[in-house]
């Protein structure tokens, strides 16, 4: 799968948030045209600007004073805040474009998985290695269930002819963003929240529990 660039104002390509393709973008700022009764004429420059996508023939726009994107809208949806700024970034293209492009938005979840992923540390060639070795390590089943079906139902829907069609399915890829969130509120945000609980507690309550506890007890849920 390839690497995902996420679209930034002014530059000169990155995946459109309306088709999801990786394509040169062509930039222009509009302009305002006013004619008045007086016969007078008038040209302003707005604070807006387009950006062609040379895939799709499509145009997204931009405000200048805030780069940032107008249209599209983007779709209210809860991340999770304990993600790593790089992984919410990706998040939000993918709820950008997931009506409009379900594959994409797919492609960029699958993405995210692989991020938090990183973040937990996991070892392995491929995602179905990383994700058995945070099993190993943590023993969260549930979780790692589901970031497998983040990768089998993405992987699947990338092979010719698909086994899953993510193209008729907007439903599929808003499951699929549940599972991500899913997995975030299991391996970051419940385990940061018992680690905050459990450093309110007297430190040597805490060293005699850690003292004793067996090295391989499981982590998270069972």
């Amino acid at each position: 799968m390839g690497k995902i660039i996420l679209p930034e104002f002014q530059k000169s390509s990155f995946n459109c948030p309306i088709c999801g393709v990786f394509s040169v973008q062509y930039w222009r700022q509009l302009t305002e045209y006013l004619e008045f009764q007086s016969g007078e004429k008038s040209v302003t420059q707005m604070p807006i600007w387009s950006s062609h996508c040379s895939h799709c023939n499509q145009r997204s726009f931009w405000e200048e004073e805030g780069k940032i994107i107008i249209f599209p809208f983007v779709k209210k949806q809860q991340i999770n805040p304990d993600l790593n700024e790089k992984i919410k970034d990706t998040l939000k293209q993918a709820i950008l474009i997931l009506e409009d492009s379900p594959p994409a938005a797919a492609a960029m979840l699958r993405l995210s998985l692989e991020m938090i992923c990183d973040e937990l540390n996991a070892e392995g060639g491929n995602l179905f290695e990383k994700i058995c070795s945070i099993y190993e390590k943590e023993h969260i089943k549930v979780s790692t269930r589901a970031m497998h079906l983040v990768r089998i139902i993405v992987g699947n829907s990338i092979h010719f002819p698909p086994k899953i069609d993510l193209g008729d399915s907007e439903e599929i890829a808003k499951t699929l963003l549940g599972l991500i969130d899913i997995i975030a509120e299991r391996v970051l945000t419940e385990p940061k929240k018992i680690n905050d609980l459990w450093a309110k507690i007297p430190e040597s309550k805490r060293l005699e529990i850690e003292k004793n506890e067996p090295h391989s007890e499981p982590k998270g849920e069972n």
